[in-house]
């Protein structure tokens, strides 16, 4: 089984929302990427944050780095290590507390690399449908492959449209991966049930309840 996982942005006493921008084109000469890991090392505006905020162990960065990924906890940090994860690098921050106190090693921006793992679908067991960006309209639609997908989703981005899955079965190249995204099909990361059953077990704070998503392991052959 898998699930969505994004953190929590409702709910008080578990939620966080930064004071600033954690990452500024001032003080580097690019903006992370989504498809690579640099080969710089960049800068980042210590932790700060806003009022009402909880030192949650999961933080968005609220876009201001370009590219993929979390504020982490030293405990998440360690949990998502011992995981199948794409390729990735944890930066190390600054965390400044309400007091004022800068605490290092508190927090790390978990950077990851969005993969074109389509390859994975088995698309003869799988479901898929267009919808407006605006609006409840729908159409279900048949993809044969990867290429046809991409070719649709480019389409459909073009004309205010976005291809949705109503079910996914992988195949034998999926690589129990227990992180990972499904560029343009989903726009969220997917966690696998061993790394949520992790998360739970070890009580990761900044989360919204995990969200069952239908995508099914790959069929067992006789």
């Amino acid at each position: 089984m898998f699930y969505r996982f994004y953190e929590d942005l409702e709910t008080k006493g578990n939620k966080a929302e930064l004071d600033y921008a954690l990452y500024n084109m001032v003080d580097n000469a690019e903006d992370l990427s989504r498809f690579e890991i640099g080969d710089y090392e960049p800068l980042f505006n210590p932790v700060q944050l806003k009022r009402g905020s909880s030192e949650v162990d999961i933080i968005g960065d609220s876009g201001s780095t370009g590219g993929a990924g979390f504020i982490v906890s030293k405990r998440l940090k360690l949990i998502l290590e011992d995981m199948n994860l794409p390729k990735h690098r944890f930066y190390h921050l600054t965390y400044k507390r309400k007091d004022g106190a800068l605490i290092d090693g508190h927090y790390y921006f978990f950077q990851y690399v969005l993969e074109h793992n389509f390859e994975w679908i088995d698309f003869d067991n799988s479901t898929f449908y267009i919808r407006q960006e605006i609006g409840d309209q729908r159409m279900d639609v048949t993809v044969q492959n990867a290429k046809e997908l991409v070719e649709l989703i480019d389409v459909s981005h073009d004309h205010f449209k976005r291809v949705l899955f109503d079910s996914l079965t992988f195949n034998s190249s999926y690589s129990e991966a227990d992180f990972f995204e499904l560029y343009q099909l989903n726009w969220l990361p997917i966690i696998s049930e061993r790394l949520k059953n992790r998360l739970e077990e070890e009580n990761i704070t900044g989360l919204e309840d995990f969200r069952q998503l239908n995508i099914q392991l790959p069929q067992a052959t006789s």
